[in-house]
């Protein structure tokens, strides 16, 4: 009796053993997987909007919600957008995940944070295998796919991250500031064609039309005075500025720092030859001469390399930070961009669901990558995630979508779950992002964090985490820990100048309570 007994006993405590054990590896498994915060973002109750629909989504590189009329900018700069959002359900409240467009396209893309997919900096590397993209999921689900986007190796690298899924890709010319409406008119060749053949479609079109340089070109100043410019008006004025001795130093200068500090990883053989023959050039004639000849070959794998030396020398070393009057000129070029944008291809957009019957069985999706900012916090461009560079437009239409304002926080990687959910393809697919369908529905959302992400080589990796208003920044120690430094009230305080988190250090607790949850407090993944 008392043998049976015993080994009851010793067996129970063998398989609590087996037990444990089982549940340490599966944990260390997830951890290694980093599937700790994935989800799966459906459930059986949501209902489709648009079943096997079309999908277009459009990318407006650069477009700041901040500087648009639609979310209460001062000046009137998308009129069309404003309209066009009334047929639709505009979220007040978007914003990116990253602060420059290679992630957050990426995020986009994949429904994940930088963190999973690991695509942050220039020349990032492969994306992972086993991570699945939106248009390889639809493309799966019978969809075919196209891209009206540059393949460009530092912002679209076609051949590392946007490999699998896409079976039409149109190559369009990178023109910053510039739109080219004759993309949003074979885009909607695409849609008609797609109905006439009873097909599915996945379109993504993506513009630099709100992007720096700003260059009004022949349009007359909306904003800005012509007794203001300080920096030419159009590109050929940059394009046939001389080649001075100034600009021959600044090139010696600028090539020589790309190539020590390994910025310049295209070519680079190349381009420490090139650099030796300006310097031995005995006359300011014969180093244009190697210039020009350079130039023409296009030797170096991106023959945008010494074109963006003349738009610097031209353009942004006339820019003077310290300048209030050079900053608001530029502001001023900015919001033009914009509302020329707007005006042709939004206004384009408008024009074409009026006209036809797109609307009845295309979901439209539109966002932007990031925003701008104009030294509102010591930095002009996009390189900090202060509101100015990551709130953005989001605006969803299509058939069965009721027109409404959604005023909860989402995040762009939420876009990806929310396609699905629209045009019906569920499955056990698992994003950071959630499907925005019952905000759509005019249902809650539920509560989570909203992450934003910089890590440019010239500055420290920055996080901010999100709870509604409060929004908390946090920076990388010296042992790759994150520690806060700032928090701001953005209902308060939407232009983030006042850091309270001296007084709020229970709000600073909560907030890295939550992220310790998603195990981001000792995320390394990016260095």
């Amino acid at each position: 009796m008392f043998g049976k007994i015993w080994i009851k006993i010793q067996l129970r405590k063998t398989l609590l053993v087996i037990g444990g054990v089982v549940v340490c590896f599966v944990s260390l498994l997830l951890l290694q997987k980093k599937y700790y915060f994935l989800k799966n973002p459906f459930t059986s109750t949501q209902s489709v909007a648009c079943k096997d629909c079309n999908v277009l989504l459009i990318s407006l590189d650069t477009c700041g919600a901040d500087h648009m009329s639609t979310y209460g900018y001062e000046r009137d700069t998308t009129p069309n957008f404003t309209e066009l959002a009334k047929q639709g359900v505009l979220f007040q409240h978007a914003y990116a995940n990253a602060n420059w467009t290679l992630p957050s396209h990426v995020s986009i893309f994949t429904g994940l944070y930088p963190l999973h997919h690991k695509i942050i900096k220039p020349n990032a590397g492969v994306l992972d295998s086993s991570i699945v993209s939106l248009p390889e999921i639809l493309q799966i689900n019978s969809y075919h796919t196209y891209f009206y986007a540059p393949s460009d190796a530092m912002v679209f690298p076609e051949d590392t991250v946007y490999i699998k899924g896409i079976d039409n890709w149109e190559k369009i010319e990178i023109q910053y500031h510039v739109v080219n409406v004759d993309h949003m008119n074979a885009v909607f060749e695409e849609l008609e064609r797609a109905e006439r053949e009873r097909v599915k479609k996945f379109i993504f079109l993506h513009t630099y039309a709100c992007h720096s340089p700003f260059i009004p070109e022949d349009e007359p100043l909306l904003y800005a005075n012509i007794s203001d410019a300080f920096i030419p008006l159009k590109t050929v004025d940059i394009m046939n500025a001389p080649f001075s001795k100034e600009y021959l130093e600044f090139l010696l200068v600028e090539l020589e720092r790309g190539l020590e500090d390994g910025s310049i990883d295209v070519a680079p053989e190349k381009i420490r030859y090139l650099l030796n023959q300006l310097k031995e050039a005995e006359t300011l004639e014969e180093a244009k001469n190697t210039y020009d000849e350079a130039s023409r070959q296009g030797m170096y794998g991106n023959d945008a390399l010494l074109p963006l030396y003349k738009w610097q020398f031209e353009y942004e070393k006339k820019i003077d930070e310290g300048n209030s009057k050079h900053v608001e000129y530029l502001k001023a070029i900015y919001d033009q961009g914009i509302h020329t944008m707007d005006n042709k291809l939004i206004g384009l957009l408008r024009q074409k669901i009026a006209n036809t019957h797109i609307l009845k069985n295309t979901i439209i999706i539109i966002t932007a990558d990031h925003g701008e900012e104009f030294m509102e916090h010591g930095k002009r461009g996009h390189t900090t995630v202060y509101n100015n560079n990551t709130h953005v437009p989001l605006l969803i239409l299509g058939p069965n979508i009721t027109p409404s304002i959604v005023s909860e926080y989402v995040q762009s990687v939420d876009i990806f779950p929310t396609i699905l959910a629209l045009i019906g393809i569920y499955n056990d697919y698992k994003f950071d992002g959630i499907s925005l369908l019952p905000a759509i529905q005019s249902k809650p959302l539920e509560k989570r964090l909203i992450l934003g992400e910089s890590n440019w080589s010239t500055h420290p990796y920055t996080l901010t985490v999100r709870s509604d208003e409060w929004k908390l920044f946090l920076f990388r120690d010296k042992d790759a820990l994150l520690r806060p430094y700032a928090l701001y009230n953005t209902k308060n305080d939407p232009e983030e100048k006042f850091n309270i988190m001296s007084g709020e250090m229970g709000k600073v607790k909560s907030l890295m309570k939550e992220l310790n949850v998603m195990h981001y407090s000792n995320y390394t993944a990016a260095n």
